[in-house]
């Protein structure tokens, strides 16, 4: 038997995933509806929304747009590594079905993008649109879907404006033993 799939279906309750007990990092999770999130440029002083998933702490559950988009998210994590939606996919996690609309995320550390700063799990079926930016020379990995690669990206693809220094990607910025299909 499978475990109770939880339902989203407002940026508050996105952000409740690995903060909330009742949401955890290895929960499953599918989005209900198209979600607006314009106001998380006022949430944090300024910082927005809080990645899914750290390297100490990766998602490693299962969430499944279905085909629904978010729209106007905002990250401004200038002093993070592994900056998007989900910060740190870990082995196991997999995220599809989801779209990025109009999305603004700034970062200057490694690993950067829209959807996820870094993926050791599965990316189907996802896509980007919006602007990307990186401005330290120091730091790489920026990339319009995911800043960097370590597993399986199928099916996605990304038309944001990206701008950083070093392993730059319209789609990924960096990929180390890494598979990419059908983008």
């Amino acid at each position: 038997i499978g475990q109770t799939i939880i339902q989203i279906d407002s940026i508050e309750e996105l952000q409740k995933i690995g903060n909330d007990p009742a949401y955890p990092l290895n929960g499953e999770y599918e989005l209900t509806q198209d979600i607006d999130a314009s106001n998380t440029i006022n949430w944090n002083e300024g910082l927005g929304f809080n990645p899914i998933g750290t390297s100490s702490s990766p998602f490693t559950g299962k969430f499944d747009g279905r085909g629904h988009k978010i729209t106007a998210l905002y990250i401004n994590r200038i002093n993070m590594s592994n900056v998007g939606l989900f910060g740190y996919i870990g082995s196991g996690g997999e995220v599809k079905n989801i779209g990025l609309v109009n999305v603004l995320v700034l970062g200057s550390k490694y690993n950067v993008a829209a959807l996820v700063g870094k993926n050791d799990g599965t990316v189907i079926g996802c896509y980007s649109t919006g602007y990307i930016y990186s401005n330290n020379a120091g730091y790489y990995n920026v990339a319009g879907l995911v800043g960097y690669n370590h597993s399986t990206v199928k099916d996605c693809y990304s038309t944001c404006i990206v701008a950083g220094v070093i392993s730059v990607g319209g789609l990924i910025g960096g990929s180390d033993n890494g598979t990419v299909d059908g983008c």
